[in-house]
């Protein structure tokens, strides 16, 4: 599980600042520990959906999985086998509001043009 506040995504040149409306969130993701001679080496990974109709006009590719705060603990339980469980989370879709602000750069994210919003599915 990764937290963030939001994340970014480019589309051509232009950047846009994505986040939950009113909510916390993290994206899923895996971690492997390996060693690579004598180093120990962490690497992470965060796991995407295919691309989402309503933001797919952002990122056609695809959209991360989104945790929301319900969705941690089972999340983070290395005793929880049931893939089943898992199901829901791994179908395309828009966990809650979100918020897609066109920036002027990563660097400076004063809006440059209107905030767009996306419903939850």
């Amino acid at each position: 599980m990764i937290p963030v506040s939001a994340f970014h995504e480019w589309r051509g040149k232009r950047v846009y600042n994505i986040h939950p409306k009113n909510e916390a969130t993290a994206l899923a993701g895996l971690w492997q520990s390996w060693h690579f001679g004598e180093e120990q080496m962490n690497s992470f990974t965060v796991i995407t959906l295919p691309p989402h109709p309503r933001f797919s006009h952002i990122h056609p590719k695809s959209i991360p999985l989104m945790l929301r705060p319900n969705d941690f603990e089972l999340w983070l339980d290395p005793d929880f086998h049931q893939v089943e469980a898992f199901h829901r989370l791994l179908k395309t879709h828009i966990p809650c509001p979100l918020v897609c602000e066109p920036v002027q750069s990563t660097t400076n994210l004063g809006l440059a043009g209107e905030p767009e919003e996306l419903a939850a599915d």
